[in-house]
């Protein structure tokens, strides 16, 4: 018999970071959709990218407090969405890691303290 959770495989989070400004830490943050997917498996050769694209569809909807860390050639802002994200997984080298880790974070079960 095959078993399913009841709940949504839809998942929506935040996936905070800070940047490091001449010593100074500045606090971004994405706001990202995405699906349930089991997790990868480490014998699988499946990059993290890979896994982020593919099963667990990773979408980027915003900026934490409309906040980007991000501008264009002309110095504007630049918006949420797949160009950011993936100019971010260019730019700074673990974010595809921390994109992860806030996945595995908000997908999981959590413990509950008390009654």
């Amino acid at each position: 018999m095959k078993y399913r959770l009841k709940i949504s495989d839809d998942v929506a989070f935040p996936c905070g970071f800070t940047l490091n400004e001449k010593g100074e830490p500045r606090a971004f943050g994405l706001l990202i959709e995405a699906k349930r997917a089991q997790q990868p498996d480490s014998t699988s050769g499946e990059t993290i990218g890979q896994f982020l694209d593919g099963r667990a569809a990773i979408r980027m909807v915003g900026w934490v407090d409309n906040k980007s860390p991000l501008q264009d050639e002309a110095g504007n802002d630049v918006p949420a969405g797949a160009d950011a994200l993936a100019a971010l997984y260019d730019l700074v080298p673990n974010m595809p890691g921390l994109v992860l880790t806030a996945y595995l974070d908000a997908t999981g079960a959590k413990a509950k303290l008390g009654n």
